[in-house]
C-alpha cells in the first residue's frame, strides 16, 4: 500500500463522510422536528419536512454543474478545499437556526458540498492512485459516505438535536486544513503544461508510473462538439447512461434511507425505528464493501441486473406486509419483515444497482463525450432524487406505504429489463472494445 496516496485519499473522503452525515441527518431528526418544538418557530408540517429533506438534492444538482467547471478551471485541489465552506456553513445553520428557512439553507448547502464531493473526490483519487491500488482507494468514497450515514443515525437517534452539527463542523475544519497539505493532481498539472509542479506532485505521492507529458497533452486536445453525439456509439452510450443513472436513483435505497424511521413506524414494526435504521445503514456499508470484491469477478451487468430484480422482489414483499398491516390484518407474528426487507433492499442495491452504474457510466462513454454526458446524467440524478425525496411523503399519504413500495419495484423491473437487452458486459474490456460493441 502506498501510504502517501492513502493519506491523500482519506483526506478527500472526509468530505464524502460529511456528506454521509448530511444524508443520514433527516431520518431520525425530521420526525422529532414534526412532533416537538425544537425550533423556536414551532413544529414542521409535512410539506416543510419534505422540503427540508429534498432541497439537499437541489444543492447537489447545482454542485454538479458548478464543480464540473471549477475542477477544470481552477484545479482539483482548490475545488476540493472549497467544499469545506458550504458544508461548514450548512452545519452552522442547523446548529444556530431558529426556523424552517434556516433548515432549507442548511440542507441546500449540505447538498452543494456533498454533490461536489462525489464529482471531485473520485476524479482526484483516480488521477493520483497507482493502477494496482486504484480500485481499493476508489472504494473508500462509498465506504466513507455510508460510514457517515451510520454515525448520523446513531448520534441523531440517541443524542440531542444540537450534537450532530458539532461533528460536521469539526470534520469540515479538519478537512479544510488537511486538504491544504496534499498536492494537486499531477495529471491536471500536466494538462496545464506545469511539468515541474507535476513532477513534484508525483514525487510526493510516490507514484510508480512515469509521467508522459506528450500523451497527456494529446488527450487534452480532444474537444467535444455536439455533432459527436450523432455517432451510434455515442447515442447508445448516452441512452444507457440515462437508464443506468435513473436506475441508481430508482432502486429505492437512497430515498428510503431518508425516511427509515417513518417507514418502520408506518409499517408497524415492533422493533425500535431508530435501532432498525442503524441496522439498515450498517448493512448498506457491508453491501458496498462486498461490491468492491465482486465487480471484477462476477461482472457489472450481472450484478446490476440481478440486484435490481431482487430489490424489486423484496420491495414487493414489504409492500404486501404494509398492505396487510394497514388493512387491519394481524401481522404481529411477522413484525420482523420491515427490518429484514429494508435491510435487504439497501444491501442488494449497494451490491449493484445503487453503486455500479456510476462505474459503467464512464465505461460506455467515449472520451470526447464523457465529461458532457456525465454532467447531464449526474444532473438528472440529482433532479430525480429531489423529486423522489420531496414527494415520497405525499405518495405514502395518497397510495399508502405499500403503493410507494410497489411503484419503486415496478421501475426496477422496467429499467433492468432494458439493460438486460441493451447493456454490454464491460468487465475486462478496454474502452475501445466497448465502443466497438456499441457501434454495431
Amino acid at each position: 500500500m502506498n501510504w502517501k496516496q492513502l493519506q491523500a485519499t482519506i483526506c478527500g473522503n472526509i468530505m464524502t463522510f460529511c456528506f454521509g452525515l448530511t444524508v443520514g441527518w433527516p431520518s431520525s431528526t425530521i420526525p422529532k422536528l414534526m412532533n416537538s418544538d425544537i425550533l423556536p418557530s414551532g413544529v414542521l408540517t409535512i410539506d416543510e419536512a419534505s422540503w427540508t429533506n429534498s432541497i439537499m438534492c437541489i444543492g447537489g444538482a447545482f454542485a454538479t454543474l458548478f464543480f464540473g467547471y471549477t475542477s477544470e478551471k481552477f484545479g482539483r485541489k482548490l475545488s476540493l478545499i472549497s467544499l469545506a465552506i458550504p458544508t461548514l456553513c450548512g452545519w452552522l445553520f442547523i446548529e444556530f437556526g431558529t426556523n424552517v428557512i434556516h433548515l432549507y439553507i442548511a440542507r441546500f448547502l449540505g447538498g452543494f458540498g456533498g454533490g461536489g464531493s462525489f464529482i471531485l473526490v473520485p476524479v482526484y483519487v483516480t488521477e493520483i492512485a497507482d493502477d494496482n491500488i486504484r480500485g481499493i482507494l476508489g472504494s473508500l468514497t462509498v465506504l466513507s459516505h455510508n460510514f457517515g450515514i451510520i454515525i448520523s443515525y446513531i448520534v441523531c437517534s440517541y443524542a440531542n438535536y444540537f450534537t450532530m452539527p458539532y461533528i460536521g463542523i469539526i470534520a469540515s475544519i479538519i478537512f479544510f486544513f488537511w486538504c491544504m497539505m496534499i498536492p494537486e493532481s499531477p495529471t491536471y498539472l500536466l494538462e496545464r503544461g506545469k511539468v515541474l509542479e507535476a513532477q513534484a506532485s508525483a514525487t510526493w505521492l510516490a507514484k510508480s508510473c512515469k509521467l508522459n507529458l506528450e500523451t497527456t497533452k494529446a488527450e487534452a486536445t480532444v474537444k467535444f462538439v455536439l455533432s459527436d453525439l450523432y455517432e451510434r456509439s455515442a447515442r447508445r452510450g448516452f441512452f444507457l447512461g440515462i437508464i443506468l443513472i435513473t436506475l441508481t436513483c430508482s432502486s429505492g435505497a437512497f430515498v428510503l434511507l431518508h425516511y427509515t424511521v417513518t417507514i418502520f413506524q408506518e409499517a408497524g414494526s415492533e422493533l425500535s425505528p431508530e435501532l432498525s435504521s442503524i441496522i439498515v445503514a450498517s448493512l448498506q456499508l457491508c453491501g458496498s464493501y462486498v461490491a468492491t470484491f465482486l465487480v471484477d469477478r462476477v461482472g457489472r451487468k450481472l450484478l446490476i441486473i440481478s440486484s435490481s430484480f431482487l430489490v424489486a422482489f423484496v420491495l414487493t414483499i414489504m409492500g404486501i406486509y404494509s398492505y396487510l398491516a394497514s388493512n387491519g390484518y394481524d401481522v404481529k407474528a411477522f413484525s420482523w419483515i420491515p427490518l429484514v426487507c429494508l435491510s435487504l433492499v439497501v444491501f442488494l442495491a449497494a451490491n449493484g444497482s445503487a453503486s455500479l452504474p456510476y462505474v459503467v457510466l464512464c465505461e460506455v462513454l467515449t472520451q470526447k463525450i464523457r465529461a458532457f454526458v456525465s454532467t447531464i446524467c449526474l444532473f438528472e440524478d440529482w433532479v430525480l432524487a429531489f423529486a423522489y425525496v420531496k414527494f415520497l411523503p405525499f405518495m405514502i399519504t395518497s397510495w399508502g406505504l405499500y403503493g410507494a413500495l410497489w411503484f419503486f419495484a415496478g421501475i426496477n423491473i422496467f429499467l433492468s429489463s432494458i439493460l438486460l437487452l441493451y447493456l454490454p458486459e464491460t468487465k475486462g474490456k478496454s474502452i475501445d472494445e466497448i465502443v466497438r460493441i456499441l457501434s454495431r
